[in-house]
């Protein structure tokens, strides 16, 4: 055999072998083996916070900047990273398949709101100064539109506890959900359900109250009467359409209300000292009975809502004041909860010594903002991302909300 003839079969012997090489480490470099897949970053949506509120005297330094301030403020950006499939596998505990389900396994949806406008021309009004504070709410002829285009998507509210059980040593594992055939799940939450003192009788609801049993609103009107109606926000809207459309709900399920602390909760000056805050405390603790009674969850959404969470410039020492302040406050008026729904969406990268800290706090449950799907269970803790539905969503990304949600932008 030629020399020539011999280095001719030995390149065409070596090609083939390097071929083969690279196709069976393409078939091996699925999502789940690859150490870290970059996702799309996400917009962290500013709420209104109050301003400069570093957690100083359990105060606003002054609320009626609540909102200017954060919207002449530039917003951030965090990005999220997926990880090793040890991450990524986790137990699934034996269930038992509820009669007349199927086992759901598509992405799951978590949307949020804040407190809705009633009357956006007072709100306009009292706000002008402010910008445009409606890019963070909608308004209730909105809110409604949006529900039954959501039940026309064949959505159904599910309680998100159902996505994962949390074991005594700390280990959190993915549980199978299980929906009625042909419904999809949804998770809603509400943020900011304290109606700050920048809010009172200017366009939205004042407070939540229990009339015969009944969550409602009370609510003042443009020529200030005061009236207590059933459709003065999120919850009592949700409440009445759940009762005439019960295939709405997943065993009951409605919400998660996240709350903050330094101006109260639900309307309530429950951040008072003295006998004023018992009083105040003592008309909210029945309110909130009544809607865990009715399908609703608590979460910690901070105390503060401080600037330094956007800023992701909060110490250490700061984010634990935070946490020691929620449970010693709100967390004593609405009940022991797992869950903290980030402000401006911030819960922390992976591996940052914060994100450990919120979880060894008793918080494992951390939802954040993001446009796209994301759920990941890491171990000892969950991260979901939401979406804001509210102004900004609506002007900005209607296709989105229109192929993920089945929302048309149009006919708001």
């Amino acid at each position: 055999m030629s020399k020539p003839l011999k280095i001719l079969i030995l390149f065409i012997a070596v090609n083939a072998l390097v071929s083969t090489f690279i196709f069976i480490n393409k078939k091996d470099s699925s999502p789940d083996s690859s150490l870290a897949l970059a996702v799309e970053s996400i917009k962290i949506i500013p709420t209104p916070e109050p301003v400069a509120s570093e957690i100083q005297n359990n105060t606003v330094s002054n609320p009626e900047l609540y909102l200017s301030a954060i919207l002449s403020g530039s917003s951030n950006t965090q990005k999220r990273t997926t990880y090793t499939s040890q991450n990524q596998r986790v137990a699934e505990p034996n269930q038992t398949q509820p009669e007349g389900t199927i086992r759901y396994y598509g992405d799951i949806q978590h949307i949020f709101f804040h407190s809705l406008i009633i009357y956006p021309e007072k709100a306009a009004t009292d706000h002008a100064s402010a910008g445009s504070y409606d890019d963070y709410m909608i308004t209730r002829d909105q809110f409604v539109i949006i529900l039954q285009q959501l039940y026309d998507a064949n959505f159904i509210l599910i309680d998100s506890r159902n996505l994962y059980s949390v074991g005594n040593n700390g280990s959190v594992s993915k549980q199978n959900l299980y929906i009625p055939a042909g419904k999809k799940p949804l998770i809603l939450s509400l943020d900011d359900l304290s109606y700050y003192k920048y809010m009172k009788d200017g366009g939205f609801a004042n407070r939540l109250v229990l009339k015969n049993g009944i969550i409602q609103t009370e609510v003042i009107t443009p020529e200030g009467d005061i009236l207590i109606t059933n459709d003065g926000d999120v919850i009592p809207i949700i409440d009445s359409f759940v009762k005439t459309h019960p295939d709405f709900s997943w065993q009951g399920a409605k919400g998660i209300i996240a709350l903050t602390g330094y101006e109260g909760v639900l309307g309530y000056d429950t951040h008072a000292t003295g006998l004023h805050g018992a009083n105040e405390r003592s008309i909210v603790k029945p309110i909130v009975q009544a809607l865990k009674n009715t399908g609703w969850i608590f979460a910690n959404h901070s105390y503060s809502h401080g600037s330094s969470f956007r800023k992701n410039t909060i110490s250490e020492s700061g984010l634990s004041t935070d946490i020691r302040r929620w449970l010693q406050g709100t967390g004593l008026v609405v009940g022991k909860t797992n869950i903290f729904i980030g402000p401006f969406g911030q819960v922390f990268q992976e591996g940052d010594s914060r994100r450990r800290q919120l979880i060894e706090a008793g918080f494992p449950i951390l939802h954040g903002v993001g446009l796209n799907p994301y759920l990941e269970y890491f171990g000892d803790h969950v991260v979901m991302d939401r979406i804001d539905i509210d102004g900004y969503r609506i002007r900005n990304n209607p296709n989105k909300l229109k192929s993920l949600l089945g929302i048309d932008t149009s006919k708001l």
